[in-house]
């Protein structure tokens, strides 16, 4: 969502005017963080492959959706997409059991290297301080880049890997 240069002169002239007297007023756009998501799906006897992955793949991108995602009401800026929010997402899905191994990424080289330089924050993490998704900067939204699932199925007691397909 870049954005336009006569909206953001109009909403700093409007709340420019409301302002209290010593405060500044800075409108700016929003920045994409481009991101990618891992994870291995274990299906429900009955679930259809391609459409579970395909719904799977939509609830992601809605549930990042910078206007519509998290609750409905769209991403805050610069809140850190974390990998149980993705995971719960997932669980919800008809035809999906259960989630494991949800892993999300940045897919834009540049901002991975700022990362590892300190000019972005750090990945958030647990106590064991192993990372549990990806941080944000103040005025960046997700951009999603698409997902890639290793799906399972149950045939008889033992679990089957399924045909690896993007979708």
């Amino acid at each position: 969502m870049p954005a336009v240069s006569g909206l953001t002169d109009g909403l700093k002239a409007f709340y420019d005017e409301w302002r209290l007297i010593t405060t500044r007023v800075h409108v700016i756009g929003s920045t994409p963080l481009h991101v990618a998501v891992t994870a291995d799906l274990y299906l429900t006897p009955d679930a259809d492959v391609p459409g579970t992955r395909a719904a799977a793949s939509a609830a992601l991108a809605r549930f990042l959706d910078p206007l519509v995602g998290l609750h409905g009401d769209g991403w805050p800026l610069g809140r850190a997409i974390y990998t149980f929010d993705l995971q719960g997402v997932l669980d919800a899905v008809p035809g999906i059991d259960f989630v494991t191994g949800v892993q999300v990424a940045m897919t834009d080289p540049a901002q991975s290297a700022a990362v590892a330089a300190g000019n972005r924050p750090p990945p958030p993490h647990d106590e064991t301080g192993a990372a549990i998704g990806v941080s944000l900067q103040p005025a960046e939204l997700p951009s999603f880049d698409g997902a890639t699932f290793t799906l399972f199925q149950r045939m008889g007691t033992r679990w089957q890997q399924q045909q690896q397909q993007q979708p």
